[in-house]
């Protein structure tokens, strides 16, 4: 049977913890997950890491700030490779193949089930920062302006004035009489 993968915190609060994963893992600042960050531009719950016959695949959870690989924003899911980063709001994780002897490993569990509490508590919305600004990270790309529409707004200015020529000299024609 193959060695279990393991995430590394590279970069971040815990550089250096270990998780051994199991059949799944939940990244994200919410207590109580598998992985656990702290970092306030992580989401909640920001990525799944999903092992599947020798092979990780990490998904995005929607999260505001977007989930990076090696330095690349993904979408849906990605296949992993040992090796390769995982960035989450701030923070940095690596993935490595196997185990190795470590002091600070954690065995990444499944979170204890929650009830749900009978009031909401409220949510608290604030603009994302942006967590690209110096880390060698591309920002966001941005849609291009639309075509440039001159003539067509030239082309109606003129035929609204040549309507209005129209208008006029049939009132002063209509007057003439």
């Amino acid at each position: 049977m193959a060695e279990p993968f393991v995430v590394q915190i590279e970069r971040g609060t815990g550089t250096g913890t270990r998780f051994t994963l199991g059949a799944t893992a939940t990244i994200g600042r919410q207590q109580g997950l598998e992985i656990t960050v702290q970092d306030t531009q992580a989401s909640r719950q920001h990525a799944r890491l999903e092992v599947r016959e020798e092979r990780v695949l990490l998904t995005d959870l929607g999260a505001a700030n977007g989930t990076f690989v090696n330095n690349e924003r993904i979408s849906g899911q990605v296949s992993l490779l040992p090796g390769d980063t995982i960035q989450v709001g701030e923070t940095i994780l690596r993935l490595l193949g196997a185990t190795a002897p470590q002091a600070k490993t954690v065995v990444a569990t499944p979170p204890p089930v929650a009830l749900p509490s009978p009031v909401a508590s409220p949510v608290a919305v604030t603009a994302p920062d942006m967590p690209w600004m110096g880390q060698g990270v591309p920002p966001p790309t941005i849609p291009a302006p639309p075509a440039n529409r001159m003539p067509l707004f030239i082309g109606l200015g003129i035929g609204a004035f040549l309507l209005l020529c129209v208008c006029v000299a049939t009132v002063l024609a209509l007057v003439a009489r």
